[in-house]
């Protein structure tokens, strides 16, 4: 086999490969949305969202700072999306962990930990989930998968603070 052969094959074989990739991409997940957090440009449908993988994937932008909220803006960012209105209090990422009482993993809950927070929509896997990401990085909102472990989990529907 000469060198030029060798070539062609591996060339064949890497262009057979990328093609099932890419197909195997375009496929679409489906995934239930929290009631909360479905995003609006996607096609929503009884509380499922049904994303391409490319786009599952990827760090899916949907917006920037919302006007009023501090550059450091998770929790005013969150605050804004779960109860309509910036609440100042809540703009300290552990401040939702000292206001809500703290539960299981589940859609339309909080993830928290010094210094982030972040809304849940739906488990992909084990700690991975699909998160509602207020200030994700670059100054940016995202809807894109996360890992929660490490993160106190709480209920931002469960207290008297959230009637406020």
């Amino acid at each position: 086999m000469t060198l030029r052969t060798a070539m062609a094959a591996l060339a064949a074989f890497l262009l057979v490969a990328l093609a099932n990739q890419a197909e195997a991409r375009n496929s679409t997940v489906t995934k239930f949305c929290g009631t909360r957090y479905c995003p609006q440009s996607q096609g929503v449908t009884n509380g499922v969202v049904r994303y391409s993988k490319s786009a599952y994937h990827a760090n899916t932008v949907i917006g920037a700072r919302p006007a009023g909220c501090p550059s450091r803006y998770c929790g005013c960012g969150l605050s804004l999306k779960l109860f309509g209105k910036i609440r100042p209090e809540l703009n300290l990422a552990w401040n939702w962990v000292k206001y809500f009482p703290r539960t299981t993993a589940a859609p339309d809950m909080v993830a928290a930990r010094r210094g982030h927070v972040m809304g849940l929509i739906s488990q992909v896997s084990g700690d991975d989930w699909l998160v509602y990401d207020a200030n994700s990085g670059g100054g940016l909102t995202r809807i894109h998968v996360r890992r929660i472990r490490g993160y106190v989990i709480v209920n931002p529907f469960a207290s008297r603070m959230a009637n406020r």
